[in-house]
């Protein structure tokens, strides 16, 4: 699904930051947007930048 959209939006509530997940269904860079209700820490605003992920927040 992710490799035939043209623009892959997260949606991701501000508790979600730095937890393990018990699967993993994509990469960072295959996200194009992350939305989220609070601003992530500037690590993660980091790695955002690097993977070319917009955030809004």
């Amino acid at each position: 699904m992710l490799k035939n959209s043209k623009v892959n939006l997260l949606l991701v509530d501000h508790t979600k930051f730095d937890k393990a997940a018990f699967l993993k269904l994509f990469d960072r860079n295959d996200i194009d947007v992350l939305v989220t209700d609070k601003k992530p820490s500037g690590e993660w605003i980091e790695r955002l930048k690097t993977d070319n992920v917009q955030l809004i927040y």
